[in-house]
């Protein structure tokens, strides 16, 4: 097997009865929507690791990975606002007494959830 015909297994590329390496593309849908932070998985690959974005496009693994890290990116920001609530000291009595308070830190805190889930998850390698 030559080297050319590793390259084009690897990238999903059938070799046709006149010797041509053809593109086995087919229509990528994902399997369920892609929330905020599978479009920031897939923003971040793309942008960072163009080459093996694409080859992940033709293998059609781009959403599974996005749905992928979604998921746990969900999971965490859940688990990061229950426990900055807190840290905040964001109270139904603050939200009805201080909204315009309540507000400034629950941006804060959203700010702060983001930063810690795009390092943490987000953008980790492939």
């Amino acid at each position: 097997m030559g080297k050319l015909t590793k390259i084009a297994d690897m990238i999903g590329w059938t070799l046709d009865e006149n010797g041509n390496y053809i593109p086995n593309f087919k229509a990528s849908v994902p399997e369920e929507e892609i929330t905020k932070w599978g479009k920031r998985r897939m923003d971040y690959l793309e942008k960072n690791f163009p080459i093996e974005f694409k080859v992940m496009a033709v293998n059609q693994k781009q959403f599974t990975d996005a749905i992928s890290h979604q998921h746990e990116a969900d999971e965490r920001e859940a688990v990061l606002k229950e426990k900055f609530k807190k840290k905040y000291g964001l109270t139904k009595e603050m939200y009805t007494e201080n909204h315009d308070e309540y507000c400034r830190k629950e941006r804060m805190m959203l700010l702060e959830i983001d930063n810690i889930i795009m390092e943490e998850i987000i953008c980790h390698r492939i």
